[in-house]
Parts: C-alpha cells; sequence; structure tokens
C-alpha cells in the first residue's frame, strides 16, 4: 500500500465525506509505539498508518484537480466616461480632463460589450474604485487617467484602454510606474476622420452652413447667383500638418481635386509615399503657411504641438485662407482669431442686423472655419 490510487477526476460529494471519516478515525489510532504493541498489532496499526498517507495523498491529487476544473473568474473592467471642456493636456499627464466620471451611455453599452472578451464584466466606475479589484480599464470621451485614479482602482489593475487614438489624458508616466499597459486605436478611425475634415473644408470653402442658413431664414426674399460664391478648391494648394495615417489620408482625397500637397511633419515621410500622394515635405510650418490655401491640422497634441497654431502663426497664413483643425483643440490657439480679423488678417464677420446671415460678395467667406 505504498503507492497513492491514481485519481483522474474531482472527488463527489459522498466519496470524499467517506474519505474523510476513515481519516479522522486513522489519525485518532495510536502507532504501534505509543500503544507498546508489537507483532500483528503492530502491523495493522502500521496499515493503518499507510492508508491514512494514501487518502491524503488522493485527497490532495482531488484538490488539485478541482482548482483546475473550477472556472477562473469573469475579467472586470472599470468603465470611465469623462467630460471635460478643453483640450487637455499636452505633458502627457492628463491634466485638464479633470471632469466627471460617471456610468457609459445605455446606447453605446451594447458596442463596447461586442468588443470585450466573452465573460468580461463592465463596471460602472463608482462599482469600480469601491471594489478595487478591475484588470483593466476602458476610457471613453477622454476621461482623465489619473495617478490618484490608478491609485483607486486597485492594484489588480494591468491595462488601460483608451477608446480612440491619442492618450494626451492619461497619465502615460504614472501607469509606468505601476506596470499599467496603455492602449488605443491607431489607424481605426483614419478614413473616417479624413472624410470629416474634407467635409469641414467643403463647407467652409463653400459656404455651406451660411446658404442653408440663409435660405431657411426670413431674410432670403429673392434669388441671387451671386451671393455665396465661395472659392474653388480644385487645383488649389493644401497644406497638411501632421502626415500620420489621418494626414495620408487626407492628402489621397486631394489627388481628386488635383491639389498641390504640402506637408508638414517632424520627420520626412519615405519617397514612395509622397510619390503616391504627391505631396511635398516643407520641414517648418512658417513656410508651409503662406504657401497654403487650406490647412488640415492632424497631428497628435504633444509639448511639442501645443499652442502650435496661434498669435505667432496664424498671422502667416494667406488672407481668406482656411484652417481646418481635426486634432486635439489644445494645438490651436483659438483665441487669436479674433485678433487676427481685427488686423484684417482674416474676414471679418458677415451677419446683419438681428443675427441673420448675410450673403458675401466675390467668395470670401464671413469669417475662417477654425
Amino acid at each position: 500500500m505504498s503507492a497513492a490510487p491514481d485519481a483522474d477526476a474531482a472527488l463527489d460529494p459522498s466519496t470524499r465525506a467517506n474519505l474523510e471519516a476513515i481519516l479522522a478515525v486513522a489519525r485518532e489510532l495510536p502507532s504501534a509505539e505509543d500503544a507498546g504493541v508489537g507483532g500483528r498489532n503492530a502491523a495493522v496499526l502500521g496499515q493503518i498508518a499507510e492508508l491514512a498517507a494514501d487518502i491524503e495523498r488522493v485527497l490532495d491529487v482531488a484538490d488539485g484537480f478541482e482548482r483546475l476544473e473550477a472556472p477562473a473568474p469573469p475579467p472586470r473592467i472599470a468603465v470611465l466616461c469623462g467630460s471635460t471642456t478643453d483640450g487637455g493636456a499636452a505633458d502627457g499627464t492628463g491634466a485638464g480632463y479633470e471632469g466627471t466620471l460617471g456610468d457609459v451611455d445605455p446606447d453605446f453599452e451594447p458596442i463596447l460589450r461586442a468588443a470585450l472578451p466573452d465573460g468580461a464584466v463592465l463596471v460602472p466606475y463608482e462599482e469600480a474604485i469601491a471594489a478595487g479589484d478591475c484588470v483593466g480599464a476602458l476610457t471613453v470621451t477622454h476621461a482623465h487617467v489619473s495617478a490618484a485614479l490608478l491609485e483607486k482602482l486597485g492594484p489588480k489593475l494591468r491595462v488601460v484602454s483608451n477608446y480612440g487614438v491619442g492618450v494626451n489624458h492619461v497619465d502615460l508616466e504614472a501607469c509606468a510606474r505601476r506596470g499599467v499597459k496603455v492602449g488605443h486605436t491607431p489607424g481605426v478611425l483614419a478614413d473616417a476622420t479624413a472624410d470629416l475634415a474634407w467635409a469641414l473644408l467643403l463647407a467652409c470653402a463653400r459656404r455651406v452652413p451660411e446658404c442653408d442658413a440663409y435660405a431657411r431664414s426670413p431674410a432670403f426674399v429673392a434669388y441671387d447667383n451671386m451671393a455665396f460664391l465661395g472659392c474653388d478648391v480644385a487645383g488649389k494648394t493644401l497644406g497638411v500638418v501632421g502626415m500620420g495615417s489621418i494626414g495620408g489620408e487626407v492628402a489621397r482625397r486631394a489627388l481628386g481635386f488635383k491639389m498641390e500637397t504640402l506637408y508638414f511633419n517632424r520627420t520626412r515621410r519615405p519617397e514612395a509615399v509622397e510619390r503616391e500622394l504627391k505631396a511635398t515635405w516643407v520641414p517648418r510650418l512658417e513656410d508651409l503657411l503662406p504657401r497654403c490655401d487650406f490647412v488640415v491640422v492632424v497631428c497628435p497634441l504633444t509639448p511639442a504641438t501645443a499652442g502650435l497654431l496661434g498669435a505667432a502663426t496664424l498671422p502667416l497664413m494667406r488672407d481668406g485662407s482656411v484652417l481646418v483643425n481635426v486634432s486635439r483643440g489644445g494645438v490651436g490657439r483659438l483665441d487669436a482669431a479674433p485678433r487676427l480679423r481685427n488686423n484684417g488678417r482674416a474676414p471679418r464677420d458677415g451677419r446683419a442686423r438681428g443675427g441673420e446671415p448675410r450673403p458675401g460678395r466675390r467668395g470670401r467667406a464671413p469669417r475662417p472655419l477654425l
């Protein structure tokens, strides 16, 4: 009886109870030495001791199988929905995103659940910080992930995943100190963002919002074929600030408009990419802006790009040119725009008395699109 019986599955409750009862009785018996017996009685006590050891090994093996067969608890994912009123910090600490952290929008929840592993549990913010047992956190609408929030989420946190590309609202250094990985979704929205950038560009060039508002207003009483002429896009010069995946798609769409494309980027793109997009690298933003009729900003918000377009650079743009910013708001200092209008560096406001739109002439828009 020196070898323990094999156990290839967890024990059923009845068998386990019987073995534990036998083991309890065996442990109550003294050893042959303690009992002061010899001969056949000593042999019987020795066999009982071996049986008890065998039962212990069987129970240990069964316990191991039960642990293996027990399903792992489902991963718990904290959902962080923030609200903010500015463009966030450019230093990677997430400063400026101190908004509220609430539950996920009910209409949005099915989309999140479809993207999660089977069995994963979405945990609202308040429950997540109360339990402190989430292994992941999903940020939606740029919730500020600070060092203090990481501490509240608890020691089990292993990853913060951003529902989007930019991560300037996440304290990357704090995550690195805690060994928390940070994920995002580069490339996923390149086409969609480029489409919207072009929608804004065309809407401004052809004055679509103003035309729509004017046509719906009481001021529209007669047809004027010279009103709201806007400006041509085809054959003009496009400047792209930030030639990443989105910037490349913006430039690709410019091919259909027979535009000359210039781009400003911290590093030059490969020659094959430049040939494909028919794009020319301009190493200095100050040299790009005066040459462009349209400028689309698609660079990330970093310490180097914070305030990139402001009082020092916006005056370099051509009169009547169009600026479309689809990056973070902190890249552009929009408070410079009123000064530019006052100095004649951009078209004046074109609203008539009472706030009704007034038709412009000769293709000049009443205000820049920023």
